[in-house]
């Protein structure tokens, strides 16, 4: 199991789905709801919840794709009972659910990240140039 926002998808989500299904024989995905990433990230996504579960269906490596709303995790993590917890090394988050799964560290993606998609995207719209 493995949990994200997938907002503006990028290789680096699709790296770590990759790498999370060759971990294990089926996948499942929690994407989290538009009001979770507004209230519990800070964010508001710029694709909405249908589109980014589209984006991890068609990757191909989900089995099965769920929501994570603001009730959380830990739920989620009890109604599916994986037997890994897959995320990205930058969350230290996760050593709460030890008790329920194993949770596997995978490296980030260096140089990609949809913050950072999102800080080029501003960036071009008010200067009005190509930062890629």
């Amino acid at each position: 199991m493995t949990f994200g926002g997938f907002d503006l998808c990028h290789v680096g989500h699709v790296s770590l789905l990759k790498r999370a299904k060759e971990l294990c024989d089926k996948l499942i995905v929690c994407v989290s709801s538009d009001y979770y990433l507004t209230d519990i990230k800070g964010s508001k996504p710029l694709m909405p919840l249908y589109y980014r579960k589209e984006m991890v269906r068609l990757t191909g490596y989900a089995d099965v794709i769920d929501t994570q709303t603001l009730v959380g995790k830990k739920l989620l993590l009890e109604k599916y009972k994986p037997d890994v917890l897959i995320v990205g090394d930058d969350h230290v988050d996760y050593k709460e659910f030890e008790s329920l799964c194993h949770v596997e560290y995978l490296p980030r993606t260096k140089g990609v990240s949809t913050t950072l998609l999102k800080k080029v995207i501003n960036e071009n719209r008010r200067s009005n140039t190509n930062q890629w």
